[in-house]
């Protein structure tokens, strides 16, 4: 409660925290908060009660918070960059975090409700009881992994008609999701490059996460818009 009131609008004023005067007032907060936590003496230092309550200090903390809130802005191109004041904290980001410099998938909020295709989530007991009818013309199944022990993604695609796979490694920072849904994307735009546009076509996934984002209406995905 009391640590994100601390906080409060943070992207304002926290150069603040880097005066001397600033740092020793939340520590002092940061400290009676650890003693009643953790019932210790009034000599125990104070990194030790945070390191035993697993609290990182005020200070860290509300550059944290503030780092956040610009990455969210910054992927939803709602960040104004003037180099001075608040707004420095993009650089300090950039120069300690170089991953948040990379293209994002998240998007504002968009609403789409005229679409093109059906999305389908057959029930469990139907494909073991082998009763989903899959009458289409073009017949596809796509799957999307990631290997935890070598950090590395990819989809995969396959089309029964044609017996043909399609394999797209997606690097390292690609998530499970993301992968799903850019094999139910790599599947459309291979039926699009043969000139199909007249039949009709089965997309099979096993992601319900991927399925329900691209029968819902309202988008946060790059990939799904």
């Amino acid at each position: 409660m009391i640590r994100p009131m601390i906080a409060y609008a943070a992207v304002v004023w926290w150069p603040r925290v880097t005066y001397s005067t600033v740092a020793k007032r939340l520590e002092d907060i940061q400290r009676l908060a650890c003693l009643y936590i953790t019932g210790a003496i009034r000599t125990t230092p104070t990194a030790a009660m945070e390191l035993i309550t697993g609290l990182v200090p005020l200070t860290v903390f509300i550059k944290q918070k503030e780092m956040a809130s610009c990455y969210r802005r910054r992927v939803s191109s709602q960040w104004f960059q003037n180099g001075c004041g608040h707004t420095t904290i993009k650089c300090i980001m950039a120069r300690q975090i170089p991953e948040s410099l990379f293209p994002s998938d998240r998007v504002i909020a968009k609403y789409y409700f005229d679409k093109n295709y059906a999305v389908h989530i057959a029930k469990r007991e139907d494909w073991h009881n082998n009763i989903v009818s899959l009458n289409d013309d073009i017949v596809c199944f796509t799957d999307g992994s990631r290997l935890t022990q070598v950090g590395s993604s990819g989809s995969g695609v396959r089309i029964i008609n044609s017996q043909k796979e399609y394999c797209y490694p997606l690097g390292y920072y690609c998530t499970v999701y993301q992968g799903e849904i850019y094999a139910i994307l790599a599947c459309a735009q291979l039926c699009r490059m043969r000139e199909e546009y007249g039949t009709s076509v089965a997309v099979c996934s096993d992601s319900q996460a991927a399925l329900k984002s691209l029968s819902s209406a309202k988008v946060t995905s790059a990939l799904v818009v």
